[in-house]
Parts: C-alpha cells; structure tokens; sequence
C-alpha cells in the first residue's frame, strides 16, 4: 500500500461534498492569507521577526469568514489513521472539496503560521493549527522522503528537517486519537514507515498486514518487535492500556 502513495505524482484528499457552497472562497482566503505572510516572512527572514500585522484584508475577514475554515478541518478525513502515513509519504497532494481543488501545502502552510504566531491566530480563531503542527513536525518530517509537497511553500520548506518521531512506539503513541475502522490499522496503518523497514532490516523479518490475526495478535507482535529493535524498548510500558482477559497480556 505504501509504494502505491509513495510513487504516485500526485495524492487526492477527497474532503467530501461542498454543502454550503462555500470552497472557493475558503480556499482563496487561506491562500490569500498565505501569500502576505509569504511577503512578510520573505522581508524579515524570520518568522518571529515579523512585526505585528496591521489591519488585512484576508487575516481581519471576520470570525464568520473564518468558520468555514473550521467547518473543513472539522471534515471526517482529519480524523482518520490511515490518511497520516497516504500524505507523509505523498510526493505532492491536492485537497478536493466539492468540485473545488487547492493544494495540500496551502492548507499545511496556512497552518503552521497560525500556530507559529499567536498575535494572528487569535484574529482569526482556532483553526486546529496545533493538531496540523504536531503531525507536520512528529509524523509527516520523519517520512524523510526527498520528492514531496513539505518543499513547495517557503514557509513548510523551512521547517522540514527530517526528524520528527524515529521510534514506532512514539508514532503510535502520538497518533492513538486518530480514529480506524479496525484496530489493527492503528499497526498497519505505519508498515510503510522508514522506522518499521528499519526495525524490519534489524529483527532481519518483516513487520506485515496479516488481518487473519486477532488484534490481540497484532498488538503483542508490534509490542515484541519494539522491544527488539527500539532505542529506549522501555517506553512500550508506558502506553500499555490495560484490558482485562487479554491474551497478550497473560
């Protein structure tokens, strides 16, 4: 599943239908938006160093102009563990909302500024830019893929070093509030990870999608490869929730 994301030219992000009609004018507002911060950033190198924004035409459009950019991230893609690993190993990505389209690093980079700048955000509202940074910085950074959308907008491109989380347990740990229709995705859904191919080449056997095993299954094999092949294999106890009369537990 990986490679088809991996070698794709572009990945779509299917939001859903437009209900209110309301896309094209929520995508030029995030890219309006982006493109003065862009200015901004470009006179003053730093994005801290950018002095307080006066009155803008985009930023200042009022809280209800702003709702329907809460309406989009409220969208049930957000929610999903699956689409985390499509888009970090995405080349290039392109958001569909309706019959609308805008591209992935617009959404992305308009995020990571409010998160960066306060001053703003609070012009605006919470438009879920904490959520966008964490995964930008701890999932989608670790993907370490060269060809790819965190290089096509200043403001991203600045930010991607690759990094992030390179401990399978911390990527599960930080995506457990990702929902899956099947638990065992909350496992498979990262298979295609660089830190799983690296804990495949040092237990010298392959991490893979079997759905003939039960979740308990799953989870214990996971847990085993951890602790063969991670750095600090302790962690693991950390994150264990308990369920009483689990086999893997026994």
């Amino acid at each position: 599943m990986g490679d088809i994301y991996r070698n794709a030219i572009r990945v779509i992000v299917w939001l859903g239908v437009d209900p209110n009609n309301e896309a094209e004018e929520n995508f030029n507002l995030i890219q309006d938006t982006n493109t003065y911060l862009n200015e901004q950033l470009q006179e003053y190198r730093n994005v801290d160093a950018i002095p307080p924004i006066p009155h803008h035409d985009s930023i200042d459009a009022g809280l209800e102009k702003w709702d329907m950019v809460r309406r989009l991230m409220d969208s049930a893609w957000f929610s999903r563990v699956w689409v985390l690993q499509e888009i970090g190993l995405a080349r290039s990505a392109v958001i569909y909302y309706g019959k609308t389209s805008m591209e992935w690093s617009h959404l992305v980079e308009f995020t990571l500024f409010m998160a960066s700048r306060a001053d703003i955000a609070t012009r605006i509202g919470s438009v879920r830019s904490g959520m966008m940074w964490d995964l930008f910085e701890d999932v989608w950074c670790s993907f370490g893929n060269d060809i790819t959308w965190r290089n096509e907008l200043p403001f991203t491109r600045s930010l991607n070093k690759f990094g992030g989380l390179q401990s399978l347990i911390d990527i599960l740990d930080v995506t457990r509030p990702y929902e899956a229709t099947d638990q065992r995705d909350r496992i498979y859904a990262f298979l295609s990870h660089p830190v799983v191919a690296a804990g495949n080449s040092k237990a010298g056997k392959e991490l893979f999608a079997d759905y003939k095993k039960s979740l308990d299954e799953v989870y214990l094999e996971a847990a085993v490869r951890i602790l063969e092949t991670a750095k600090h294999p302790w962690t693991v106890l950390s994150s264990v929730d308990h369920k009483p009369n689990s086999p893997s537990l026994s």
